[in-house]
């Protein structure tokens, strides 16, 4: 729960910044909260009991395991699903498709990793399943529109001065 108000004091003190220099910085503290806000809910609060079993375990499968590499087909044959279908009631329930949504994670636990620790660029991406360390570049700037390091420099600076003005710790 702290951290998710580390990332909303972050995106207060934004509010008064310009958009489009700050864009990146707000995009990365949205995602980073939201991200931490949908892991804190439970699996089946809010269903109605129409979403597919299968997409709870899908996800389990993915969250447990992100740096595995998953194919579509792959995680269909452990859920004992056509891809077809998988697609269809995963993307019915959560609004992507199951790939996509390991994309997602990925990049989120790549984000979280580049601002609570020290490891390396390389080792973050091999850790979250993009060995290749210019796709893993690639895939994090898609997502928030800038570097790997980038991100690392800008987040991890403004979260030093947070803790340092709030006594917050890691």
């Amino acid at each position: 729960m702290t951290e998710s108000l580390v990332h909303l004091d972050a995106l207060d003190r934004l509010r008064a910044r310009s958009v489009a220099s700050h864009r990146g910085d707000i995009i990365g503290r949205l995602a980073l909260f939201l991200a931490h806000l949908a892991r804190s809910v439970s699996p089946d609060s809010g269903t109605t009991g129409r979403t597919h079993p299968a997409v709870a375990r899908a996800m389990h499968l993915l969250e447990a395991r992100p740096s595995y590499a998953w194919s579509l087909t792959a995680l269909a044959d452990e859920l004992h699903l056509t891809p077809g279908h998988l697609v269809r009631v995963f993307k019915a329930a959560t609004g992507l498709p199951p790939m996509a949504y390991l994309n997602r994670l990925r990049v989120e636990i790549a984000a979280d990793r580049l601002l609570h620790t020290d490891s390396p660029i390389s080792q973050i991406g091999h850790l979250v399943g993009w060995p290749d360390q210019n796709y893993f570049a690639r895939r994090f700037r898609a997502h928030y529109g800038m570097s790997p390091s980038a991100y690392r420099a800008r987040f991890t600076h403004h979260l030093a001065k947070l803790r340092r003005f709030t006594g917050i710790s890691a």
